[in-house]
């Protein structure tokens, strides 16, 4: 593939960058792949059970733990556990059969928002095969916003217990 782009100022200034030549070969590919499907990349996101999705697959001879063990996730780049995985989604079943997990790509992670300050965060997703393959499989930028009341309460419940919020 050849690359071309044209980047514009807010002045109308343009630059012309490229071309650059990439070649791809998802045939001999080696890595696990996927992507994030929430939150939205610039989403807003509450609750205390907030559920994070995403699915992942690596070529064949390898396969991913189906117990999730090598699904990482981290939030504001700290690693905060592993997604539950094998889970099927007809979508992907259909689109990617073949792989060792094409019936259980979909993986899940939930976690409490109110633990987090209200504002921009990240959510990143780590995957790596039976064969030590790693890859990340996405990444977004997304808002928590809780509501005032949930605010309260969580001050509430830190004072009382002396829990302190991971922030």
């Amino acid at each position: 593939y050849t690359l071309h782009a044209i980047a514009e100022d807010a002045e109308g200034n343009t630059r012309r960058f490229g071309p650059r030549t990439i070649t791809c070969d998802n045939a001999n590919a080696v890595e696990p792949f996927g992507e994030i499907d929430t939150p939205s990349q610039g989403g807003t996101i509450d609750g205390s059970q907030y559920v994070n999705f995403g699915w992942a697959l690596t070529p064949q001879p390898n396969a991913i733990p189906t117990d999730g063990s090598t699904i990482v996730v981290y939030i504001d780049g700290i690693s905060r556990g592993n997604a539950v995985y094998n889970n099927y989604r007809s979508d992907i079943a259909t689109a990617l059969p073949g792989y060792a997990n094409s019936d259980g790509a979909v993986g899940y992670f939930q976690f409490d928002t109110t633990g987090y300050q209200d504002g921009v965060h990240t959510i990143a997703w780590s995957v790596t095969d039976d064969a030590g393959n790693s890859s990340g499989i996405g990444s977004r930028y997304f808002t928590i916003l809780n509501t005032s009341s949930d605010q309260s309460n969580r001050m509430a419940a830190t004072a009382e217990n002396r829990v302190t919020p991971l922030y």
